[in-house]
């Protein structure tokens, strides 16, 4: 990649090594009390997720979502503050496994882009507040793959290596599973995907979507009337994502830019 990035992260330099090569940490979060009071939070609000695969920021409910995203960045705080250099919270709340239901796997993707490409990269932080593994979801990451496709992302731009899915999953996805009190953070260009949750009780994580301090927040919007399609791309303030519709084009601000979709490389050659 052409792109500076700047991974100055973790308070622990060792971790940000780590980062930088692989694309994702797992940190031991020794604070019990902690997870207690995010799992209590969870069980006010467990109706609300009752599909195979449930989050909050996907909920229809703005009021939810802010709700949600106010109760868990203040219990998240310290632990955010603890661990990293200057980071702050957007879109925090839960992402649940259903134990009834089994169509919950997410397949190889993306996160979309919260923040123009350079610099430091935004984050994703997933605390489970149960043990995981293979049987209840477990998040899988492709090590390495962060380096590969870092430019501009909206809701419906297509997964780079689609085609080679298969492959992947059979020669380099790697599952991370967790033992109570774990937490993984991954950049969001990183891939990632999950299995289903076949263990007969919900898996429940508490998410967050950790921003530099020192980068503006974007949305993008991906517009297929053009040719090549091109993504808008809206500076916007970081309560936007909790009343925002994903995948629609805001009605009340103007883009600030515009861009062209960059096509994904021909090869992945940095496995």
């Amino acid at each position: 990649m052409n792109e500076n990035i700047n991974w100055d992260i973790f308070c622990d330099e060792q971790s940000n090594i780590h980062f930088a090569e692989s694309g994702y940490q797992i940190l031991n979060i020794d604070a019990p009390e902690i997870l207690e009071e995010l799992f209590d939070l969870y069980q006010t609000v467990s109706s609300r997720y009752r599909s195979g695969f449930s989050a909050t920021i996907f909920s229809s409910d703005p009021q939810h979502r802010k709700s949600m995203h106010e109760k868990v960045s203040e219990i998240l705080e310290p632990v955010i503050k603890h661990y990293f250099k200057s980071y702050r919270q957007i879109c925090c709340g839960f992402a649940v496994k259903n134990s009834k239901a089994r169509h919950g796997e997410m397949p190889l993707h993306q996160d979309i882009s919260m923040i123009q490409p350079g610099g430091r990269p935004a984050l994703g932080f997933w605390l489970p507040l149960v043990p995981t593994g293979k049987v209840n979801g477990n998040l899988q990451v492709v090590p390495k793959s962060h380096l590969y496709y870092r430019h501009e992302r909206a809701v419906g731009t297509p997964f780079p290596l689609l085609a080679r899915e298969k492959e992947l999953r059979a020669h380099y996805l790697k599952s991370l599973p967790t033992t109570y009190g774990q937490a993984i953070v991954i950049d969001q260009t990183l891939f990632h995907a999950s299995p289903p949750n076949m263990s007969g009780t919900d898996r429940m994580v508490a998410v967050s979507v950790l921003l530099p301090e020192e980068k503006p927040t974007f949305y993008y919007f991906r517009n297929e009337g053009t040719a090549p399609v091109e993504l808008e791309a809206y500076r916007v303030n970081d309560g936007f994502y909790l009343n925002c519709q994903l995948g629609f084009r805001p009605i009340d601000i103007l883009p600030d830019h515009c861009l062209t979709e960059t096509p994904p490389p021909d090869s992945f050659s940095f496995f």
